[in-house]
């Protein structure tokens, strides 16, 4: 039987955090990354390096971006695992 990757498909935490943030920042009416970490008080270029994984999401920027867009509590919990339900 041949070797197969069963998780090819699987998409990284990092980019299932990305989508559910951007998601719900467009759904909050701030659909380019810049607009919203100028509105929860983030710099974009630290916003762009969490997104791509460089850099370990805090408590404080997820707070800071909560305030502004309102996650819902699915999201939270997405986010903190890294995983689609």
């Amino acid at each position: 039987m041949p070797k197969t990757k069963l998780d090819r498909m699987a998409i990284p935490p990092k980019e299932i955090r990305r989508r559910i943030i951007r998601a719900a920042g467009c759904r909050a009416g701030f659909c380019r990354d810049k607009d919203l970490a100028e509105a929860a008080g983030i710099e974009s270029r630290r916003l762009s390096d969490r997104y791509n994984g460089k850099v370990i999401w805090s408590a404080d920027d997820l707070s800071a971006i909560d305030r502004v867009v309102g996650f819902t509590d699915s999201e939270l919990a997405q986010i903190i695992r890294g995983k689609f339900q």
